[in-house]
């Protein structure tokens, strides 16, 4: 029977249908916007070969947010101009063949077609009761894809959106199998190297493994994972109780290309009982070319291998995938149950939700079997042999030119270099010329501590005369800019202390040891006191017993008034002061535990004990803020530290994260009312881990606090002036041995 209201909302049914018309469009509308489509998408890669690689996009999201939804339909040429001009042409042209910046990606043609025909047809890709036919596709791909890194046949896995949620998969798969997340149980230990890409760090976080143990294993000459440094690592690790469970080698490194030596690290993995993790999203797919064979020895030994197709397959983003030599640990972690999903009538072939975290699933596996399917397999092959090739003839000439520092000989297809004898600035300098001038896209990377352009050769478009045409534009750009070695002295945008001092700076940066001078105290006094209310007895009573371990740096202007300063203390009266504080209430932490569960050793650790700037300059202050944190970076590190402790207030440690000085509670803290603050919490980083985290997420502030590129007006001290006097400070290094 129907009721009053549902009589009253009955006529009403053909006005909204007839309203939400235009979500069908009928067999002419729909002929009308494929034409439509198909010609946008033509003119765009009619243009693409010559497009300037990179196009400035100021304001484009102001314009974006004006044009609106409408509340009617717009006419489809229209819009698609719109997204021509708003959307398609700001930015870096990933689609160009002089595209050779970060991991070059595709975006294939025959790719798009199947994204059109996934997305008109919309198979749930998730279940296999639901569609087997595109659960069936998936297992084909991964079945293809496991193959050509040569896993075993009985390996299985799943397409991902990309290498960081591949990634993921891959450490909770490792972390399930191996048990390791008992509190009680011994601390767990993961092996990374060097140059292990951010989206492990990531995953490890997520995972929910921030007590674990990282280990960063040091590289060779080539920047490859040193595999005798892992075998002690791992040994003096067991030794002390801890339980080594993953090591992640990394095949085609971010920054350099560089692959790990696979078969001595899975000999030590194997040895140790270690599940051997290999990060192969840039450099797996290679195995398909006969150039990379030798290099990539010993991949088909990983316990899971993630690689991206939408590197070395050049399709479109968003296409990623793990590869795990036994598909039952997958289905073990990951299979779900509930009422609702609808069980599969046959085991095979198994459903994708099973083997990972999404349920709901793009339909993937179509943009790449269609391209296999159209291309064949030969055309890939070829085309990655040709992408090493380009990079090997790209090395051999850059060696050729006066005034120019270059990496090894790239392991797969990508070549660094930079300006010979001048620093980062003239490096940074002419990454930025070659940039703006949108006849190439390169971009930089920090290897052995120095600043490199990288030249990442991977478009499938990317042919002889492209490269040439680059290493032209590098010999053009660095003479016209005057690298050291090709006649004209090189131009400097700001001068560092190393290269000569700023006779005029507005500001300075010092550094002393011992009792304050007295400018600083009173700075220090006037600050605190402000802000929490200390008095001169808070502060003798904090950290008298600590001042023949003190250190000061300040920053004066050129009165020699104090407009900021920080109080650090050097290891040497133990235990340091945040471990001690953290140690009593409102924490009552077990300090030595809470560094030994994180790995801290307090030998080579430093407190911040104190830090600011003058409350009057506000904003202003910022320049001196990053000048100071730039003086404790630097000095600790000349001086031996390794790790950093501090008391934070949570507000500051937020302004810290901003700019990547990321900071973590110690284990068991969280922010408490101390010393006239409402919410202060101890905390620990890792010196080398922070400045990596920095160097990748936010490269601005990584240039102006780490390098102390940008500081104008201020005179920044060399590293060796940050050296502490050694009759009134301690030896860092000796104190680490005896300790």
């Amino acid at each position: 029977m129907t009721s009053a209201g549902e009589a009253d909302a009955l006529p009403h049914l053909t006005d909204l249908r007839d309203l939400a018309a235009p979500l069908e469009p009928d067999d002419e509308a729909r002929r009308r916007l494929t034409e439509l489509a198909v010609a946008h998408v033509e003119a765009f890669l009619a243009q693409a070969p010559s497009a300037p690689t990179l196009a400035p996009g100021d304001h484009v999201a102001d314009a974006l947010a004006a044009y609106g939804v409408p509340e009617t339909p717009r006419d489809p040429a229209e819009v698609l101009d719109v997204v021509a001009r708003l959307v398609e042409t700001p930015g870096v042209a990933t689609t160009s063949p002089r595209y050779l910046g970060y991991i070059p990606s595709g975006g294939l043609f025959h790719a798009a077609l199947a994204d059109f025909v996934a997305a008109a047809t919309n198979r749930y890709a998730g279940l296999a009761a639901v569609s087997p036919g595109a659960a069936g596709l998936e297992t084909v791909v991964v079945r293809w894809l496991a193959d050509a890194v040569g896993l075993g046949r009985d390996a299985g896995g799943i397409l991902a959106s990309g290498g960081s949620a591949a990634t993921l998969t891959a450490v909770v798969t490792a972390r399930d199998t191996a048990g390791v997340l008992d509190p009680a149980g011994a601390v767990p230990v993961i092996y990374l190297g060097e140059h292990t890409h951010h989206s492990v760090d990531l995953a490890l976080r997520m995972a929910g493994l921030t007590r674990a143990g990282i280990r960063r294993i040091p590289s060779d000459l080539r920047h490859r994972m040193d595999p005798a440094v892992l075998a002690a690592a791992i040994r003096e690790d067991a030794s002390h109780g801890r339980r080594p469970f993953l090591v992640v080698a990394t095949a085609g490194t971010t920054s350099t290309g560089a692959v790990d030596p696979l078969t001595a690290i899975a000999d030590v993995a194997r040895e140790k009982g270690l599940w051997l993790h290999v990060d192969a999203a840039y450099g797996g797919l290679f195995a398909l070319c006969p150039e990379a064979g030798p290099v990539l020895r010993g991949l088909d030994r990983a316990d899971s291998v993630v690689v991206d197709p939408h590197k070395t397959l050049f399709l479109p983003y968003g296409t990623g995938a793990l590869l795990v030599r036994d598909r039952r640990l997958l289905q073990n972690v990951f299979s779900p149950a509930a009422d609702y999903l609808t069980p599969s009538l046959t085991t095979e072939p198994p459903s994708p939700a099973d083997l990972g975290p999404e349920l709901t699933r793009h339909f993937r596996a179509l943009r790449v079997w269609l391209p296999l399917q159209l291309a064949g397999r030969r055309a890939f092959s070829a085309a990655l042999s040709e992408k090493i090739i380009l990079a090997r003839h790209v090395h051999a000439r850059l060696i050729e030119e006066p005034g120019l520092e270059v990496g090894p000989e790239p392991d797969l297809s990508i070549v660094t270099f930079r300006c010979a004898g001048s620093g980062d600035l003239a490096t940074a300098e002419l990454a930025e010329a070659l940039q703006r001038e949108g006849k190439i896209f390169v971009t930089t990377s920090r290897v052995g501590g120095k600043l490199m352009i990288r030249i990442a050769v991977g478009s499938f478009r990317t042919h002889l005369a492209d490269v040439e045409a680059a290493l032209e534009a590098v010999r053009r750009t660095s003479r016209r800019l005057g690298t050291p070695g090709q006649g004209a002295p090189a131009r400097r945008r700001l001068t560092q202390a190393k290269a000569g001092r700023v006779t005029q700076a507005a500001l300075r940066l010092d550094i002393s040891a011992g009792h304050p001078d007295p400018d600083v105290a009173a700075c220090e006094l006037d600050v605190l006191g402000g802000r929490y209310g200390d008095t001169g007895a808070d502060l003798e009573r904090a950290y008298g017993d600590y001042v023949d371990d003190t250190v000061w740096l300040s920053v004066r202007d050129r009165s020699g008034l104090v407009q900021g300063w920080a109080r650090l203390l050097a290891p040497g009266s133990f235990p340091q002061k945040t471990l001690a504080d953290a140690s009593l209430p409102p924490w009552s932490l077990d300090g030595a535990a809470a560094a030994e569960q994180i790995g801290l050793d307090p030998a080579v650790a430093w407190d911040v004990a104190t830090i600011g700037v003058r409350r009057e300059l506000g904003s202003s202050g910022s320049g001196i803020a990053a000048a100071l944190y730039h003086g404790v970076l630097t000095a600790s590190q000349v001086n031996g530290a390794k790790w950093f402790l501090a008391m934070l207030d949570v507000r500051v440690r937020k302004l810290l994260d901003r700019v990547g000085l990321v900071m973590h509670a110690l284990p068991g803290a969280t922010p408490q009312r101390y010393m006239g603050s409402p919410a202060l919490i101890p905390v620990y980083a890792h010196i080398d881990s922070m400045l990596a985290g920095q160097q990748r997420y936010h490269p601005d502030a990584y240039q102006q606090i780490t390098l102390g590129a940008g500081l104008d007006g201020i005179e920044i001290p060399s590293r060796d002036d940050l050296l502490l006097p050694q009759a009134a400070s301690v030896d860092l290094r000796e104190t680490a041995r005896t300790a």
